[in-house]
């Protein structure tokens, strides 16, 4: 979805949303689709720009943002680390009474995001590269932290 941002003249970013009807500082009512009609200068004019932001991949995590201003619209950036996981508590192993699989699971599958991605480029756009790759980072998770092994109780004979 595109968004939009309310900017002061020199280019500060006031607020950023979805595109919707907005007021300008005059008080006159606009309809959402000024945002695909006007030029950036028309919409600077009132107040807004058209508001685009780099993606942060899965592997790292925004610690921090960048807004510029330029050629009438604002870019936001973001600063970056690298994800670490946590590591799974020492104490708390496969076979353990509290061995918790799932909590481990969680901690180290794919992120959403890439699942999501990968679905979408598999039954979409029939590209299932992605969906390969995503499942096998999933199968080495799952041998990692295993579901423990229930024993069915046997029954004797009587």
């Amino acid at each position: 979805m595109s968004k939009a941002a309310k900017i002061n003249e020199d280019g500060t970013v006031i607020s950023v949303h979805n595109y919707r009807p907005v007021t300008d500082d005059n008080g006159i009512q606009h309809p959402r689709n000024i945002f695909q009609l006007w030029t950036d200068e028309e919409l600077n004019a009132i107040g807004y720009a058209r508001f685009d932001e780099e993606n942060v991949s899965s592997d790292k995590r925004s610690t921090g943002t960048t807004d510029t201003f330029a050629e009438g619209r604002v870019f936001r950036s973001h600063t970056t680390i690298d994800f670490v996981p946590p590591a799974a508590p020492p104490d708390k192993q496969p076979g353990d009474e509290d061995y918790d699989y799932v909590y481990e699971r969680t901690q180290v599958y794919p992120p959403l995001d890439d699942l999501i991605v990968a679905l979408w480029e598999q039954i979409v756009e029939g590209r299932p590269d992605a969906a390969i790759v995503v499942e096998e980072k999933r199968q080495v998770v799952k041998a990692r932290f295993p579901k423990p092994v229930v024993e069915e109780p046997v029954e004797e004979p009587v």
